[in-house]
């Protein structure tokens, strides 16, 4: 039996959070959250696998602390597989990060979520392309239902078995890769074989030292300074921006050849359902009847599930009547105990119960968020 460690890395609202929780559906252990970081243990096939859900994160340039987070572990801990969580229905801006990641040189898979979105918006996404072109798995799924699951588990276990499984880079144009193998040579040396690509330093070394160690900087300091120069120069711009420009331009290049659009004048039936919900007039009127079925639904099987309970409380009350005429003392202590466990079974939890299941039920469905919607309108 061996052990592995995924990652879940993506942008935020990718579903790369709802991802994790139908895989830890198939879970045989695991630990609970840790700060800003989700873990559990996956049976892989007879392997163990844990996996980790990284803050979100747009690049990993990183703007703000839970991004950070995700850049740290990536760079300082081992880490045998990517799996990229990537939004179809904003393919392009969710590809920047693809090629970011690329450029660690750990093994990646790529879950092409929200592919359903994407194909109501008219835009029909080849997958298989995609996967030849970037040289990863790319499969596709739809974490709100599950689907896709069992396909993302069966890349990984078959990607982690492989026996070369070293990823290749995309690489950018001629004059900027020429610069960055230069710089590569001189930081492969000064790396201590860390599972990171010495590539990914490289780049970032023209885009961003300050996510370079202090021995890495010294070691290249004049042939930076040579590099950002010349970039300068030739683009009139910084490293900073002449790199993102560049994984722009890949990430453009590649929705162009991988998406097919189809444009559409029907508006699917959600989109119309949801502008009846958010009406101006008609939202507030489908508001008051969720509200009154949400507490009649409430108020009717609680009282269901409490006259259920009444029988035996009331058989168990006169039981612990009985006590009072044998031990005073002993029928206070009982019947005291029996008052607050009757009051639980009897009243409290009958209608606890529903509203439980039923706000679970709106909060799914997403109308819970509509109905806030509405009422900040109301309270303004």
């Amino acid at each position: 039996m061996k052990n592995y460690t995924a990652v879940l890395v993506g942008q935020p609202n990718s579903g790369k959070s709802t991802l994790f929780k139908v895989l830890s559906d198939i879970k045989s252990s695991g630990s609970g959250p840790t700060i800003d970081i989700n873990a559990t243990e996956i049976n892989l096939y007879g392997d163990v696998l844990r996996l980790i859900d990284l803050p979100g994160l747009f690049s990993l340039n990183h703007m703000h602390p839970a991004e950070e987070i995700t850049l740290k572990f990536l760079l300082h801990q081992k880490i045998d597989l990517i799996i990229n969580v990537v939004d179809a229905s904003m393919i392009t801006r969710s590809l920047e990060l693809s090629v970011e990641l690329l450029e660690l040189g750990i093994p990646m898979v790529i879950a092409l979520n929200l592919e359903d979105i994407a194909h109501r918006q008219g835009t029909q996404i080849d997958s298989e392309l995609l996967s030849q072109i970037l040289k990863v798995p790319v499969v596709s799924t739809q974490a709100l239902y599950g689907k896709g699951a069992k396909d993302l588990i069966d890349a990984c276990q078959k990607l982690l078995k492989s026996k070369d499984i070293k990823q290749q880079p995309i690489e950018f144009t001629h004059h900027l890769e020429v610069k960055i193998k230069e710089l590569e040579k001189l930081i492969s040396p000064h790396i201590n074989g860390h599972e990171v690509s010495p590539r990914f330093y490289a780049i970032k070394s023209i885009e961003n030292t300050a996510i370079l160690s202090k021995n890495i900087i010294e070691h290249i300091s004049p042939k930076h300074t040579e590099i950002s120069d010349e970039i300068f120069a030739e683009h009139e711009r910084d490293g900073y921006e002449t790199i993102s420009y560049e994984r722009h331009h890949i990430a453009m290049s590649l929705a162009e050849k991988i998406c097919k659009i189809q444009p559409t004048r029907k508006v699917p039936w959600i989109n119309k359902f949801d502008n009846l919900l958010l009406h101006p007039i008609f939202g507030y009127f489908f508001l008051l009847l969720f509200f009154f079925f949400y507490f009649f639904a409430i108020f009717v099987v609680g009282d269901f599930l409490s006259s259920l309970s009444e029988a035996p409380l009331g058989q168990l009350a006169v039981w612990i009547d009985g006590l009072r005429s044998q031990n005073e003392f002993i029928f206070f202590t009982v019947n005291g105990a029996f008052q607050g466990f009757s009051g639980i079974i009897g009243i409290v939890l009958p209608y606890f119960l529903p509203l439980v299941l039923l706000t679970s039920i709106y909060e799914e469905s997403g109308y819970l968020s509509r109905v806030a919607f509405l009422v900040d309108g109301l309270m303004h």
